[in-house]
């Protein structure tokens, strides 16, 4: 069984590739117009498939490094050039919620882009699979899972939060986690570096 501190490291890790703030926006955008039912179903159907694609790739994944013949080395620094990609764009770029969107019926938001590339994107599907790698599926999809219905939670309450901290607020948030993935995305590459030269 992997230690506490292990266990928290790799559930903020996932917390920060979900970027839950950074959604708020584009959720917001999504369901503010919708009446609460149907937020509550938008809601229940991003989250189920979230949920599902990350078990799919716990469960999966690895599997399919194997047939392709890739190292978890290998992954390390390609996830971590993923992630330093994702949080440099999300750094620089002046997101606007609007411009993300591109599905005409608000019934489809949770689904895309909220739950597909927008929580369950990239950046978690090198962390589910990172974590698979490093302890066991079990462990995986707890922390998914854990991280998952917190993110979801966020949004749940998106309206307050904006009325609370502001859009500027909601940004700010987004940026300080995107500082946070930059850390994380260094380390990966960091750690796949070393481990190929210890060889």
């Amino acid at each position: 069984m992997p230690t506490i501190e292990i266990l928290l490291s790799f559930a903020v890790s996932m917390l920060i590739a979900m970027d839950a703030f950074g959604n708020i926006p584009l959720w917001f955008t999504a369901v503010h117009k919708l009446k609460a039912p149907q937020q509550r179903r938008v809601l229940i159907e991003s989250f189920t498939v979230s949920l599902s694609l990350g078990v799919i790739f716990a469960v999966a994944g690895l599997w399919i490094f194997k047939a392709l013949g890739i190292e978890m080395e290998d992954f390390k620094i390609g996830g971590g050039l993923v992630f330093l990609i994702i949080a440099i764009q999300s750094i620089i770029k002046n997101d606007s919620a609007k411009e993300r969107i591109s599905v005409s019926d608000r019934m489809m938001f949770g689904i895309v882009p909220v739950a597909v590339p927008g929580i369950v994107g990239p950046a978690v599907i090198t962390t589910i699979i990172y974590i698979t790698r490093e302890t066991n599926l079990m462990w995986s999809l707890i922390v998914f899972t854990i991280s998952l219905l917190v993110t979801y939670t966020i949004l749940f309450a998106a309206n307050r939060i904006v009325h609370l901290i502001g859009t500027k607020g909601v940004s700010i948030l987004s940026k300080v986690f995107a500082l946070l993935l930059v850390g994380l995305a260094v380390m990966f590459i960091r750690t796949g570096i070393t481990s190929i030269i210890a060889r």
